[in-house]
């Protein structure tokens, strides 16, 4: 669109790329399984596994 609008190729490609990455890092967020914040539960405070 940029390109239509009387912009040059790399000012198109920079646009492109930016709107790509945010929309890939955004839709990573919405289907990423959320992580915990604090330790594993497998694992007691001296670092050893539970058995």
């Amino acid at each position: 669109m940029t390109i239509w609008a009387g912009s040059g190729v790399p000012h198109s490609v920079l646009c492109g790329a930016g709107s790509t990455g945010l929309g890939v890092g955004f839709f990573n967020r919405l289907v990423a399984p959320e992580q915990p914040t604090g330790g594993s539960r497998d694992s007691d405070a001296a670092g050893g596994s539970r058995g």
